[in-house]
């Protein structure tokens, strides 16, 4: 009898792998990397926006620091009718609600001063690039010299071109004091003027927290009306050992943050005119500022 070989055909219930595992399809290569080069795509699109965000909200804080240190300001001296003191930025702490940082510099009344080394948030911008080298007494933040270098004089009586128009501090990068015993990056406007010569009644060569300044007649600033003003404004950005003292720095890219005396703040164009932002600086110089302003 002859044999007949059947074939039969597996029916669609029966199982083709006798082991009972599937077997599954690996990525390719090529479909690895287009996933990865989605995912990169992706991450290149998400990442700008981000920082962006992350900007736009750094320099709101800063708006209101600067807005909250000119209100200060503006209360202290409309409080004891007079600018006071040598060291503004240390007497308007308690209008900044900031008593504890005033007591840390005055633990016993103002007559009782501390020459420790004090950090001072409410002064420090993390913007400012300078801050890496040394944040203890330091600000981000420089006063207008043409307004604060005539101490117990009533404020409006210098402001005579009007509240709105005149800058009363600017950002600026933290100058960096020369202390006692130590060596560190030395602001030459500073330097020149406060080295081995008492300050303020007290000698030893000890600093006390003072702000930066711009157009101070007393540091060599570039001064509304100098030669020199006719051709600089302010420095977006430097570099640390470009920073030029005697003008203000922004670390920012597309203009300069200032507070008015009046409590305002404004992003200064770096298209102003050298003409109309000093004039915006003098206090009482009588000028009219231009269509930049």
């Amino acid at each position: 009898m002859s044999m007949v070989r059947h074939i039969r055909k597996r029916g669609a219930g029966e199982n083709t792998n006798p082991g009972g595992c599937e077997n599954r399809p690996a990525l390719s290569l090529l479909e690895f990397l287009v996933a990865v080069a989605i995912v990169a795509i992706l991450l290149a699109l998400l990442l700008p926006a981000v920082q962006k965000v992350r900007s736009a909200a750094s320099l709101l804080r800063e708006k209101n620091k600067v807005k909250q240190i000119t209100l200060a300001i503006h209360m202290y001296a409309d409080n004891h009718d007079w600018i006071g003191s040598d060291k503004p930025f240390i007497g308007i702490l308690p209008y900044l609600e900031q008593g504890v940082y005033y007591k840390m510099v005055y633990p016993n009344g103002p007559n009782d001063t501390t020459y420790e080394t004090i950090k001072m948030p409410p002064y420090l911008n993390q913007d400012d690039p300078s801050l890496f080298i040394q944040e203890n007494q330091v600000s981000s933040y420089g006063v207008n010299g043409l307004i604060h270098k005539e101490f117990n004089s009533r404020r409006l009586a210098i402001i005579r071109d009007g509240m709105s128009n005149t800058i009363e501090i600017t950002t600026h990068y933290a100058n960096i004091m020369k202390q006692k015993g130590q060596k560190t990056h030395v602001s030459k406007k500073f330097w020149n003027w406060f080295v081995n010569r008492p300050l303020f009644g007290v000698g030893g060569g000890e600093f006390d927290i003072l702000p930066p300044t711009f157009a101070n007649p007393y540091c060599r600033d570039v001064l509304p009306g100098s030669a020199e003003a006719q051709s600089v404004t302010f420095q977006l950005r430097p570099k640390i050992e470009e920073a030029d003292p005697r003008i203000p720095q922004s670390p920012y890219t597309h203009g300069l943050l200032a507070g008015l005396a009046d409590g305002s703040v404004r992003m200064i164009s770096p298209q102003i005119s050298p003409q109309t932002f000093w004039a915006a600086v003098s206090p009482n110089g009588g000028e009219v500022l231009g269509p930049d302003w």
